[in-house]
């Protein structure tokens, strides 16, 4: 009986329909991309990329740079110029033009601008800037910014009387004779502390032009010079020019540049050798005078010289003293004297 029952079951069992086995999930397919988006991810991609990476650092095991910091001694590698504070209003500018120069080179931090720019205080700035530190506390100090110091060093050095005094003279400035260097110089620096007076730059052309010469202004104002650089150029040119053909003469600032004949440079202008020949004719052609005695012997009618005492003649050379004598008193020979006489014979 067991064992049919078992059967039984077993039969029953095949006859039930066979369960259905689930099906696996279909696989996900990736939506297409267009290039729009495509150009977003790389985007995305190459930015996330460069945020890993500072300037002036060093790759490090994480592949990841390692930003560098500026030091003191990288600051002043970069030789950054002094100020003194009794230069005046220009050299503050350059001083100030070139420590901002040195903070671009030396990738110098904000919060270590004023501390370095400071080191370069000598004189009468150091004791201003110290007097400053023990008034306001080195609290103060360290947390101020850069251009909060520039703005105390205008207001100490750069009174508004001596920013009347540079407008005045911006506007009335002028070209000297054929210094056109010397006065672009000058006018680039007026403009640079008095930039209300020269802003926009057609204010800026017209100041500089206005300062020119007459005999270059009208030619400068023909050209219609649209930019400061164009403006400045032409001038340059026209009195090079001018120069040349003999319109305007030439200044002694643009003379000392010139090529000096010292006898190793065999190569020399026609100009320049003829400067040396007129030099040397009349170097040739001034008379010679004597000179006159200033002493107080008096004069010999016999030798015509200035002695003492009566004058004395040899009697062996009849010269004057017997210091002259070239006569030998042994071979009686003229030349040499007894003590340099070769010969073993003596003549009476």
């Amino acid at each position: 009986m067991p064992r049919r029952s078992s059967a039984r079951l077993n039969l029953n069992r095949r006859l039930e329909p066979q369960q259905q086995q689930p099906q696996p999930p279909p696989l996900e397919t990736n939506p297409p991309i267009s290039s729009v988006e495509l150009e977003e991810i790389i985007a995305q991609r190459i930015a996330a990329a460069l945020a890993n990476v500072t300037r002036g650092g060093v790759r490090n095991k994480g592949n990841v740079r390692t930003a560098r910091i500026c030091t003191y001694k990288d600051f002043m590698n970069c030789k950054p110029m002094s100020f003194h504070g009794t230069e005046g209003i220009v050299s503050l500018t350059w001083w100030i033009e070139k420590t901002e120069s040195v903070f671009q080179i030396s990738l110098c931090l904000d919060e270590c601008k004023v501390r370095f720019a400071a080191c370069t205080f000598p004189d009468a700035a150091l004791t201003w800037w110290n007097n400053h530190v023990n008034t306001t506390g080195f609290d103060v100090v360290n947390s101020m910014q850069w251009e909060e110091l520039k703005r105390m060093l205008v207001e100490e050095y750069c009174p508004r009387e001596e920013i009347h005094k540079l407008e005045q003279e911006l506007w009335t400035l002028s070209m000297k004779g054929s210094e056109i260097n010397a006065s672009t110089a000058r006018f680039n620096d007026l403009a640079e502390m008095c930039p209300t007076q020269v802003t926009p730059e057609y204010k800026k052309i017209e100041r500089y032009i206005w300062g020119l010469t007459s005999q270059i202004k009208g030619m400068v104002i023909a050209s219609k010079p649209t930019t400061y650089d164009s403006a400045k150029h032409i001038p340059h040119q026209l009195t090079c020019t001018e120069i040349q053909v003999g319109l305007i003469a030439e200044s002694p600032e643009s003379g000392t540049n010139k090529h000096k004949f010292n006898g190793k440079n065999p190569i020399q202008s026609s100009e320049e050798r003829q400067d040396v020949a007129s030099n040397y004719a009349a170097t040739t052609t001034i008379p010679f005078q004597l000179r006159k005695y200033a002493g107080k012997l008096p004069w010999c009618t016999q030798c015509n010289r200035h002695h003492l005492c009566n004058c004395s003649w040899c009697s062996q050379c009849n010269h004057q003293h017997a210091g002259d004598c070239y006569i030998c008193m042994k071979c009686k020979k003229k030349g040499h004297t007894a003590n340099y006489c070769r010969s073993t014979t003596t003549t009476t």
